[in-house]
């Protein structure tokens, strides 16, 4: 195989690690792609009939993304706006 042309991406950057249950000592990985794609190392994520890599998910995918948006940064709140006032247009005079 020519290496040359081989296309070189970043590494995948694993974001979550799971402990397999049907296997003892084993675990799966989540990973997010140099393309921003979700990854799973699960035999049920790679193993989906009719689903690019793009659309597949998996319960660690799912777990792992919720996890991510769980613990993301909030933006900070903006000042509270005055409370209104529940009177009617004839109370002001």
């Amino acid at each position: 195989m020519n290496t040359s042309t081989t296309p070189r991406f970043a590494p995948k950057t694993v974001i979550a690690l799971f402990a397999s249950a049907s296997k003892p000592g084993h675990s799966h990985e989540v990973r997010v792609g140099a393309d921003g794609n979700v990854y799973c190392t699960c035999p049920a994520w790679r193993f989906q009939k009719g689903v690019s890599p793009i659309g597949r998910q998996c319960k660690h995918t799912r777990m792992a993304v919720a996890n991510m948006v769980a613990n993301s940064p909030r933006p900070a709140k903006s000042a509270p706006k005055a409370a209104a006032t529940n009177r009617s247009y004839w109370d002001r005079f």
